[in-house]
C-alpha cells in the first residue's frame, strides 16, 4: 500500500510533465485567442512575413469562432486563396457569400479579379455581385456621427470639422485612424461622415461630381447647424484618399460653406481646372494636402 502511495506522486509528476510537453507542441493555428484583434493581428503578422500558407491555416481554423466578423474574414480568406493560387476556392467563397447576401465588388477590370476572369461562371458571379451591391446602394444613406468638444457649452458657437473616410473604408475606421490634436478635441465639433456608396458589404467610398453625395452633405450640414451652436464662418472639411477628393469637390463647388480643406493623399476632382483654381483663390478657400512620395495621385496633386 505504501509503495502505491509513493508511486502516485511520481505518476502525477510524469503526467504533468507530459501535458506540459504536449502543450508546447500544439501548433499556433489551433490555439484560441482572447480577442478578435489578437487573432487578426496574428494573421497580419504572418502575411507581413509572406507566410501565406500559415496565415491561411490560421484563418480557416479560427474564422468560425468570430461570427460578428464573418464577412471581414471571408475577404481575408479570398485574399489568402488568391495569394496561394487556390482560385477555385475563392469562387466557391464568392458563391457562399452571395447566398448570404454579401457582395465583394467584383469586376473583370479590377486587378484583384484578374485571376478569376478565365474561369467559367465568373461573369455570372459578377452579375450577382453587382445586383446585390446596387440594391444595397439604393437603400443606403449617408450617415454621420458627432463628437462634441470636451466641456461643451450650449451657449457658445464652435467651429465645425467634417472628416470623410477614404475609399474602401468606413466611419468607424476613420475614427480609429484619424489622430485628432487636443486643441481640436477641445475647441471643435467634429462630424465623421460615411458615404452611402457601398464598395463591398462593409466598406464605402466617394466619387467626384456625385449629386447624391452633394445633396447628402448639404442635408447633414443643415441638420448639424440646426442642432448645435456652429460658427458657420469657420467650417472645415478633411478626408483621406477618395474622401479628400470628395472634400475638395464639396468645397470648390460651394456645396456647403467651407473655409479650409485638408486632404490626405487625395485625388484631383474632375472640375478642378485653371478656371476653378482662379475662382477658389478669389474667395479665399484654403487647401492643404499631405502626400507620400509613392502616392499614385501625386502627379495630379502637383
Amino acid at each position: 500500500m505504501r509503495s502505491i502511495l509513493l508511486l502516485l506522486p511520481l505518476l502525477l509528476l510524469i503526467g504533468c510533465a507530459s501535458q506540459s510537453h504536449i502543450q508546447k507542441e500544439i501548433p499556433e493555428q489551433t490555439l484560441m485567442y482572447n480577442t478578435y484583434d489578437a487573432f487578426y493581428n496574428a494573421v497580419l503578422k504572418l502575411e507581413k512575413e509572406d507566410q501565406y500558407d500559415s496565415a491561411l491555416v490560421l484563418v480557416e481554423d479560427n474564422w468560425l469562432n468570430y461570427p460578428d466578423q464573418e464577412f471581414e474574414l471571408m475577404k481575408e480568406l479570398e485574399y489568402l486563396y488568391r495569394k496561394t493560387e487556390q482560385y477555385e476556392k475563392s469562387l466557391d467563397l464568392f458563391k457562399s457569400g452571395h447566398n448570404k447576401g454579401y457582395f465583394f465588388l467584383l469586376h473583370p477590370n479590377l486587378p484583384k479579379c484578374a485571376p478569376y476572369v478565365e474561369y467559367e461562371g465568373f461573369i455570372d458571379l459578377v452579375e450577382t455581385d453587382t445586383e446585390l451591391r446596387t440594391a444595397a446602394i439604393d437603400s443606403a444613406e449617408t450617415i454621420y456621427e458627432i463628437v462634441l468638444p470636451q466641456n461643451y457649452y450650449y451657449n457658445k458657437d464652435y467651429p465645425l470639422f467634417f472628416i470623410l473616410h477614404g475609399g474602401g473604408s468606413s466611419l468607424q475606421k476613420a475614427k480609429e485612424r484619424w489622430v485628432i490634436p487636443d486643441e481640436i478635441k477641445t475647441d471643435y465639433i467634429i462630424a465623421f461622415v460615411q458615404s452611402y456608396l457601398y464598395y463591398d458589404s462593409n466598406t464605402f467610398g466617394w466619387r467626384s461630381y456625385d449629386e447624391r453625395a452633394r445633396e447628402d452633405i448639404s442635408r447633414i450640414y443643415d441638420e448639424i447647424t440646426s442642432r448645435y451652436q456652429i460658427d458657420t464662418a469657420t467650417v472645415y472639411i478633411g478626408g483621406m484618399s477618395a474622401g479628400g477628393t470628395a472634400a475638395m469637390d464639396f468645397a470648390i463647388n460651394h456645396i456647403i460653406p467651407i473655409k479650409g480643406v485638408f486632404g490626405v493623399c487625395p485625388g484631383k476632382p474632375q472640375e478642378f481646372d485653371e478656371e476653378k483654381v482662379a475662382e477658389v483663390n478669389k474667395f479665399g478657400l484654403k487647401i492643404m494636402m499631405v502626400a507620400g512620395e509613392d502616392d499614385q495621385y501625386r502627379t495630379r496633386q502637383e
